[in-house]
């Protein structure tokens, strides 16, 4: 697997979705920065409760944080859009989001993003994350590296 510069918290049943090739889109709240796509993103996966909630430290992440591995990469060639319901449950085959599931479209929800995944390779075995910072969100940098 391509050495990364980002790594992307993703709860483990989505992980297991994006690495079987399920998924074709990953579904945020957030837009993807421009400078995030097109490159490999370490997918670290995170337990799966609390729902929606992460689970690893505000800012800085210790090499080899407990409850966090790198399970492999993905890389995100763009992004979809969604300003409606309509628009959002058209695509449910791409990001397998059922409606009525915390993750999905709520009745308060205006606007959705869905970046698109273009590549993903899973490692044989589950890596100990490197040492990262928080930059985004669900998103880190490595560090010294």
């Amino acid at each position: 697997m391509q050495q990364a510069v980002l790594g992307l918290e993703v709860k483990e049943y989505w992980c297991r979705k994006l690495l079987a090739g399920e998924k074709q889109i990953e579904l945020r709240r957030y837009r993807i920065p421009n400078s995030y796509l097109n490159q490999p993103v370490y997918l670290m996966q995170t337990p799966d409760e609390p729902a929606g909630q992460s689970t690893l430290p505000a800012e800085q992440l210790p090499a080899g944080y407990p409850g966090a591995c790198v399970v492999g990469s993905v890389t995100f060639g763009g992004q979809v859009h969604y300003s409606s319901y309509e628009q959002w449950a058209a695509d449910v085959d791409k990001h397998c989001l059922a409606p009525g599931t915390p993750y999905s479209w709520q009745s308060d929800t205006t606007e959705m993003f869905g970046w698109q995944i273009t590549a993903v390779q899973a490692l044989e075995q589950p890596q100990p994350v490197p040492a990262m910072k928080r930059v985004l969100s669900s998103w880190f940098a490595v560090q010294g590296g």
